[in-house]
């Protein structure tokens, strides 16, 4: 397969030839970034920038401990703070850093394309995507239909709302 194949949605997730050969399990993330990239003619690597802080809030409840240490390597005082506080500030210190670099939080700001764009990948990353990675295995939080509307929500407007709305208001 080459590149321009991938970018050209050349393949599918069958058994057959054309299947992407994903040698790495991977999160949420490194998942979307590579789904984003082709379908909105962005590069990998700022696509994976644009989708670091969204895959921070979504995994937010369940991987709160280390993104503690996150927080504590930007310097963040975090005594007295929960996990998920202490994550929540590492979050915002990544955005931060993003913001200084004057990186975009939000796919609506570097897109050609329309939002609808985006919610057509719902699917694709409902019943591929995550079996290409093995998301189930190796991404902290189950993906549905609900958190991923949410999600692709937020990195459409570049907000992190998702682990809030799921969690009915409360972390």
């Amino acid at each position: 397969m080459t590149y321009q194949m991938f970018v050209n949605g050349e393949w599918t997730n069958s058994s057959d030839e054309k299947r992407i050969p994903v040698l790495n399990p991977a999160t949420i993330g490194h998942c979307m970034s590579e789904a984003l990239g082709p379908r909105f003619e962005i590069p990998h690597g700022f696509a994976c920038t644009i989708m670091l802080p969204h895959s921070m809030d979504f995994n937010l409840p369940l991987v709160a401990t280390k993104l503690r240490s996150i927080a504590e390597a930007f310097g963040t005082n975090v005594y007295g703070l929960t996990d998920v506080q202490a994550g929540m500030e590492a979050k915002s210190s990544v955005v931060s850093l993003m913001r200084s670099l004057e990186m975009p939080t939000a796919l609506k700001d570097v897109s050609k394309f329309g939002k609808d764009r985006l919610f057509e990948m719902l699917e694709y990353v409902l019943n591929e995507r995550q079996d290409i990675y093995n998301l189930p295995a190796y991404d902290p939080m189950r993906i549905t239909r609900e958190n991923l509307t949410y999600l692709f929500d937020d990195i459409w407007e570049g907000k992190f709302s998702t682990t809030t709305v799921l969690n009915n208001g409360e972390l």
